[in-house]
């Protein structure tokens, strides 16, 4: 657990129900999440992914609070950066393998490779 940052004794907030909130399954998922990386040693999300997270606004279904959920995040965030020192992603394992990088990456060229095909095509029949 990590100092209370996600400890579910304290829940957040719900926003007002005419005031926009954050929809709850996303933000519990992903705070989950970041409770798992930061069991690990070294942690396995790096400060950024916290501060890149984005989650779907609600309105009318009493999602959580923005404040709430927007403050949490700024001190589990602040929590990395200690724990990773002043390279906050230089020891972080990704979770994708290499392996899928390189699917996709073919996958890219070829279809690149096949664009520039037609276009050729295109250009000789315009001939």
């Amino acid at each position: 657990m990590i100092s209370g940052v996600t400890s579910p004794a304290r829940p957040f907030r719900l926003a007002r129900f005419t005031a926009l909130g954050y929809e709850r399954e996303p933000v519990d998922r992903f705070l989950a999440e970041a409770e798992r990386a930061l069991g690990s040693t070294p942690p396995t999300m790096a400060p950024y992914e916290i501060q890149d997270a984005r989650f779907p606004a609600v309105r009318w279904s009493r999602g959580y609070d923005m404040r709430d959920v927007d403050e949490r995040l700024d001190r589990l965030r602040d929590e990395l950066r200690e724990l990773h020192g002043d390279d906050g992603v230089g020891d972080v394992q990704g979770s994708s393998s290499e392996r899928r990088h390189r699917r996709v990456a073919l996958g890219i060229y070829v279809v690149a490779t096949l664009i520039v095909v037609a276009l050729l095509v295109v250009a000789v029949l315009q001939l």
